[in-house]
């Protein structure tokens, strides 16, 4: 279908009115609905320390002969020699090396020079010192913030929560909804390639995402396999995608506290509602029931458009049905 230029039906996307409008709920409006502030707590930088590795070589001359002592390089005090490098020059280059598209530069500035001026006044760290291991340091910068950055994001989801809903299809369709376009499918080699014949995947059968027919384990069918050839066998699907996880700009997604949950399987209805299948075995029920919720609260209030299931293994179905009469009773459901 994809080849032929048929559109995949648009999925509605989970936001929330704010400010007045309706906006869609990703991870820069869960930082900002959480208050992303790197001054929002107290300066630290706990995971970062100076650690000196390796040998060093002494060389001196005594009685005309060349001499060398191998010593460890913390006994040569090279963190006490003073720095070329001025602190407001470490501070640039340290902007450069951890500059974020949503902090302005001056704030980062701000927060840079108190980080290194707390290194020195609270951790007794020589600027010399902070000067050579500034590459690990900038590291640690980096990952400082990603931290603030994520708990502002499970701060931000957890207050959008109760408030969330599908944004509607008809209103301003390009920024509330998703669709699969028929040129930009995201999946990467290796492609599919057993020997079942997929007839309705939306990109051909031999460019569907990370699908093997049978388990290196006892060479079994693969559960995912068989949950993507019922979608495909389903008569009243016209066609479907395997979902690439990791890609926020081709593949659907939905909110969760940890960032994006990327569903295995979105199939269009011949109805023209949208299917939305995860598959989840056995061992990752438990760890699955976020993105039960969510995927729940995607299909309620998207108005009768989306369906949303978590589809398991025959043993773990409460019904004991197997993949294809979980996916049929789904449908059947107005």
């Amino acid at each position: 279908p994809a080849a032929r230029g048929v559109p995949f039906a648009p999925l509605p996307q989970l936001g929330l009115e704010w400010e007045g409008e309706w906006h869609r709920l990703d991870r820069r409006l869960c930082a900002e609905l959480g208050a992303f502030d790197l001054f929002a707590e107290p300066v630290a930088l706990a995971a970062f320390s100076v650690v000196e590795r390796g040998h060093a070589f002494e060389l001196g001359v005594e009685n005309g002969r060349v001499h060398f002592d191998v010593k460890e390089s913390e006994q040569l005090y090279l963190n006490d020699v003073p720095s070329q490098t001025t602190e407001p020059e470490l501070v640039r280059w340290l902007d450069r090396e951890c500059r974020q598209v949503e902090i302005a530069q001056p704030v980062m500035l701000r927060w840079l020079l108190a980080v290194v001026q707390h290194l020195q006044r609270d951790r007794g760290l020589t600027l010399t010192a902070l000067v050579r291991s500034r590459y690990p340091l900038a590291e640690a910068l980096r990952r400082d913030i990603e931290r603030r950055r994520e708990n502002a994001v499970v701060l931000g989801f957890q207050q959008a929560l109760p408030g969330l809903a599908a944004l509607p299809v008809a209103q301003d369709s390009f920024r509330h909804t998703f669709s699969f376009h028929p040129d930009r499918y995201a999946g990467r080699p290796p492609y599919y390639a057993g020997r079942y014949r997929f007839g309705k995947h939306y990109s051909g059968n031999d460019r569907i995402h990370d699908l093997r027919e049978r388990t290196e384990v006892g060479k079994q069918l693969g559960e995912e396999f068989l949950c993507a050839r019922a979608i495909d066998m389903e008569p009243r699907v016209r066609h479907w995608v395997r979902n690439v996880e990791r890609d926020e700009r081709f593949s659907f997604w939905l909110p969760v506290a940890s960032g994006y949950f990327y569903p295995d399987f979105v199939a269009e209805l011949t109805d023209g509602r949208v299917l939305v299948v995860e598959y989840k075995g056995s061992h990752l029920i438990d760890a699955s029931r976020t993105k039960v919720q969510i995927g729940h609260q995607w299909e309620v209030t998207s108005g009768g458009h989306g369906l949303f299931l978590m589809a398991t293994a025959p043993d773990d179905d409460p019904h004991r049905r197997d993949v294809a009469r979980q996916i049929a009773d789904k449908i059947d459901k107005q």
